[in-house]
């Protein structure tokens, strides 16, 4: 048995998000796992999410701040906790009732691990679809009995880990330095790095724990999409840091990923957007394929994107088919 042998500090920083608050609670206290306690960080908020937070008695700690912003949010909630290991969760997302008690076995199984993080849902506002974060039937190439040997290697894949993701032991987390005051973009990537440069060994789990939502008006996602300067000063930032710890090819790789998905981002939210300042302070960074394709986008953006439709749609209806056979294989 494993019931309480981590304790766990749950950090969730509000701002003006009392209308998902309760539900994102209410997800935390249903977990079959239960954490050591929950910790809400009011970030200034102007609407009654104090009122929310005081609905739940002794079960949920309040915290107020004036609006300092989500980073300074979650180092004021680890700063006050008292259990040994932290896990986040914004105000908007949910967990699965399950979330801590599977984290928790991984790290049972494995117990030199210091993090583990997990496969998410995503659930789009303006759409309400839904779709995994990771390809289920993508991992198993890179996972090896529950981890990843080296997190910067699975994240150039594109399995990164997102902040509501995340279990870390609190001596970690302060040794890595913890979410960075003021900055604006990739707070969950750049923490993640730093901690997987001192420990590159992680626990994953495959299935989705966590419920994200994307695309909520007023996100900091929407709001820095288009900050070219902040995303090339993050890039420049790691080249330094993995240099320093021997990572510097794995992150070459990152950082390829890291500007192609921003390059479509942005031209998938504004097709006219210009993303030569990018290419031009990046090129001496990436690999060839990486600026053949940013070239791509930048001087035929239409058919760039018909051409990254149609893969999309050869992808899921092969990734659809092999999904067919195998059921028809176990039906027999």
């Amino acid at each position: 048995m494993i019931q309480g042998l981590y304790k766990i500090s749950v950090i969730i920083p509000s701002y003006n998000c009392a209308v998902y608050l309760g539900r994102t609670i209410d997800s935390v206290l249903n977990q079959t796992y239960p954490a050591y306690e929950i910790i809400v960080v009011d970030d200034g908020s102007q609407d009654n999410t104090r009122e929310i937070v005081q609905g739940y008695g002794s079960k949920v700690k309040y915290l107020f701040q004036d609006n300092a912003g989500a980073n300074e949010a979650r180092n004021a909630g680890v700063a006050v906790s008292t259990g040994d290991w932290v896990a986040f969760l914004d105000a908007d997302d949910e967990w699965v009732p399950e979330k801590l008690e599977r984290q928790c076995a991984i790290l049972h199984r494995h117990p030199d691990l210091v993090w583990v993080y997990s496969n998410q849902e995503i659930r789009f506002y303006a759409t309400g679809q839904r779709r995994l974060f990771c390809a289920i039937e993508a991992i198993p190439a890179f996972i090896q009995d529950e981890c990843f040997p080296n997190y910067i290697d699975a994240y150039a894949c594109g399995l990164w880990m997102m902040t509501s993701t995340a279990l870390i032991r609190k001596e970690v987390y302060w040794e890595a330095g913890g979410f960075l005051p003021g900055q604006k973009i990739h707070h969950d990537t750049d923490l993640a790095l730093r901690i997987a440069y001192r420990y590159p060994r992680v626990g994953f789990s495959i299935q989705p724990l966590v419920y994200y939502l994307e695309g909520r008006p007023g996100s900091i996602t929407r709001d820095t999409a288009f900050d070219i300067e902040e995303r090339w000063l993050f890039i420049k930032k790691h080249l330094a840091l993995s240099a320093e710890y021997g990572y510097l090819p794995q992150f070459r790789r990152c950082a390829d990923a890291l500007i192609l998905r921003w390059s479509r981002n942005m031209k998938k939210m504004d097709p006219t957007c210009d993303i030569s300042p990018f290419i031009r302070e990046c090129k001496e960074t990436l690999c060839w394929k990486t600026m053949m394709e940013l070239y791509f986008r930048m001087y035929m953006p239409r058919l760039a994107a018909q051409c990254c439709d149609a893969y999309l749609r050869l992808k899921h209806g092969f990734r659809n088919t092999i999904k067919a056979v195998k059921s028809g294989t176990n039906e027999k």
